[in-house]
């Protein structure tokens, strides 16, 4: 399976995808109303989401604490997905992300 990361712009789309994501995820995000403020916060923050075959398999939201500093606020992979690489692929273009926006 050939994943791919890009960066997603369109509000709906992140939603769509971290709300799925998520949810797949229950034992880290099982309680609804936190849930829902991660994928309500992370649409105004930059996005970057995994696929293979046109489907998603997991995505990570970059916070930018200060000029010089981020961290991620959030980030999930679907359970079908776990151990195939797609934490460290989604982990790297993060930081080639924060590194690109100062």
């Amino acid at each position: 399976m050939g994943f791919k990361v890009r960066e997603i712009v369109d509000k709906k789309e992140e939603e769509e995808i971290s709300r799925e994501v998520l949810y797949d995820l229950p034992e880290w995000f099982g309680i609804p109303k936190s849930t829902e403020a991660y994928i309500a916060d992370s649409q105004d923050m930059p996005f970057l989401a995994s696929f293979a075959d046109g489907e998603c398999a997991g995505f990570v939201v970059l916070n930018a604490t200060s000029k010089d500093c981020a961290d991620i606020y959030a980030i999930g992979i679907k359970k079908k997905i776990h151990r195939m690489g797609v934490g460290t692929m989604l982990h790297e273009a993060y930081e080639d992300m924060a590194r690109e926006r100062g």
